[in-house]
């Protein structure tokens, strides 16, 4: 079974169109135990039902203050521990167990941290930062088996290029709305792909959810 699911994976990436190619696992779906999701990102809701894995939600509540002294580089990895951690013992208090799911994603540049913007002002500032220059995509996934409240985590680094853009061309993203709730503030599997030139890593990982790094530690726990 762990082959043929496997064999159903692949990313097809092209510079201006990014999108997943994933298995179709309609009578695996029986076999595998639900899992909670620690996130409210309709994209990660949207990924894992395409991959056919079942699932419910329980949102974190913890705030995302990131450490004094913590490096960028590892600010997704500890959020998404805590994300994991948060809906772990939420589940665990309430008499419930399950495995958890968490993931953060949080884009780099000249080490500075940038998360989701604010506002629209906001994110027409990152686009200008990223105009022409090669930033870096960090995306980190946790994971909880049932009964534990012990983080397992993978993290995944893209490099994603971004042509010169104009006034214009910010102007008329930031009107599309697409920067609401994405680190960044841009989509690479959306309209964001028209201003990218390059993309070294995993695509999904810029998406929000790295799914070679999910299965592959799904596969090493032995959820499949």
């Amino acid at each position: 079974m762990k082959r043929e699911i496997a064999s159903r994976f692949a990313v097809i990436v092209g510079n201006f169109t990014h999108r997943l190619v994933l298995w179709e696992s309609t009578r695996y779906t029986a076999c595998m135990r639900p899992l909670v999701l620690a996130s409210s990102s309709p994209r990660r809701k949207e990924i894992l039902k395409i991959l056919g894995i079942p699932f419910s939600v329980v949102e974190p509540c913890f705030d995302e203050v990131l450490p004094e002294g913590m490096d960028a580089e590892r600010a997704t990895e500890f959020f998404a521990e805590q994300k994991a951690l948060c809906a772990a013992r939420e589940l665990h208090n309430g008499g419930q167990s399950a495995p958890v799911l968490a993931s953060d994603t949080a884009i780099v540049l000249d080490k500075t941290l940038y998360g989701k913007p604010a506002d629209a002002r906001e994110a027409a500032s990152f686009l200008r930062r990223f105009s022409a220059k090669t930033h870096i995509v960090y995306s980190s996934i946790a994971f909880c088996a049932e009964h534990s409240i012990k983080p397992i985590t993978r993290t995944s680094k893209t490099l994603v290029t971004f042509k010169p853009l104009s006034d214009a061309e910010i102007a008329w993203y930031t009107a599309t709305d697409e920067w609401r709730g994405v680190a960044g503030g841009y989509r690479v599997q959306e309209k964001g792909a028209c201003f990218i030139t390059r993309v070294d890593g995993l695509p999904s990982g810029v998406m929000g959810l790295p799914v070679f790094d999910v299965y592959e530690l799904l596969r090493e726990q032995g959820y499949f």
